[in-house]
């Protein structure tokens, strides 16, 4: 039951990303026209691309909860044990989240 609604959530998030936040952020750098984006853009374009960037956290949060539930279907951990790989997830999550990609899309 537990994976079912993470799988859920996790779609849910994901479709919020794909349905609306992108298409309002690909509307807006259609809008550009040079190589340097205006600044009126970039005001109304960097709340949607924090927007996404938690949601993205958050995905990776419940996927790696997902995961570590899903391999519990071969061998079962004990509760402390799934606790502590989830706070390591939540963790991982929360850094991916605050650290910036040095090298963008490379």
């Amino acid at each position: 039951m537990g994976k079912s609604l993470l799988l859920l959530v996790l779609l849910g998030l994901l479709s919020v990303v794909h349905f609306r936040i992108q298409p309002r952020i690909d509307k807006l750098l259609s809008q550009v026209t040079s190589d340097t984006i205006p600044p009126e853009i970039i005001k109304r374009l960097a709340p949607l691309r924090l927007r996404r960037k938690r949601l993205a956290a958050t995905c990776l949060f419940v996927l790696l909860t997902m995961l570590i539930l899903a391999i519990q279907v071969f061998a079962t951990f004990s509760p402390v044990l799934t606790g502590v790989l989830i706070v390591l997830g939540a963790v991982l999550s929360w850094r991916v989240y605050k650290v910036g990609v040095p090298y963008g899309w490379i």
